[in-house]
């Protein structure tokens, strides 16, 4: 077998075939990265045109419904990983701290990790509602309403998803949340 440099010919060929098919790659992989730039940033452009048109409907729609309270809702997780969908007015303060003093919960609360909350409530973090309880066939989680907010004859909640908000009577919300197995508790927090 002839050879080069102590390395035969044939090897060196198909070295050679390789460099080649290297090159080759490395020229097209050049040309998907071009083009996938050039996707992602079209597509960029159009999620920020959706993320304005998101934000002017909800201008107006907080204009137009003004009246009506928008809850804020929090899935917690207690030491000994009981579960607390905790819903209050947007703005309430609450002290996670001493939350489960309050709510007689076995230890501090920790947020409930995303992968336990599409696992009992069905939904994506961001998107935490009361209305999720009907999702809880195994009545893991315990629905905790705020006082405060149920003094409003009207709330705004979440529909399953955090891209369109949706009015009930307070008292409406208790009974969906009774049907569903899971009784609320109202608690001033």
């Amino acid at each position: 077998m002839p050879k080069k440099n102590g390395i035969p010919k044939s090897i060196l060929a198909d070295i050679n075939k390789l460099k080649t098919r290297i090159a080759s790659l490395e020229k097209s992989n050049a040309s998907l990265t071009k083009e996938l730039k050039a996707n992602m940033k079209s597509a960029g452009d159009w999620m920020k045109k959706q993320e304005q048109t998101i934000a002017q409907m909800g201008k107006k729609s907080a204009k137009r419904e003004k009246r009506k309270p928008s809850a804020y809702n929090l899935f917690l997780k207690d030491k000994k990983g009981a579960l607390f969908l905790v819903t209050a007015l947007e703005d309430a303060v609450i002290e996670l701290k001493s939350l489960h003093r309050r709510l007689a919960a076995s230890g501090r609360f920790s947020f409930g990790p995303a992968d336990l909350m599409r696992a009992t409530l069905g939904i994506e973090p961001g998107a935490v509602t009361p209305f999720a309880a009907m999702n809880d066939s195994e009545r893991r989680v315990s629905v905790v309403l705020d006082a405060a907010l149920m003094r409003h004859e009207t709330l705004n909640c979440h529909p399953l998803v955090n891209t369109m908000t949706t009015s009930i009577a307070g008292a409406d919300l208790v009974r969906f949340l009774e049907a569903t197995g899971h009784p609320p508790r109202i608690v001033a927090l």
